[in-house]
């Protein structure tokens, strides 16, 4: 919640707004992805 309010008052255009959530959607995927891996191991 607290990432949409700063992204919200930020004043980012919808184009900034969807490419900040997508950085950090696939951060979050490549940690998982590492954590599940090494889970294998």
């Amino acid at each position: 919640m607290s990432l949409a309010t700063s992204l919200l008052n930020s004043g980012m255009d919808e184009q900034q707004v969807r490419d900040v959530v997508d950085k950090a959607c696939a951060s979050y995927r490549d940690e998982l992805i590492a954590a599940i891996l090494a889970l294998r191991k």
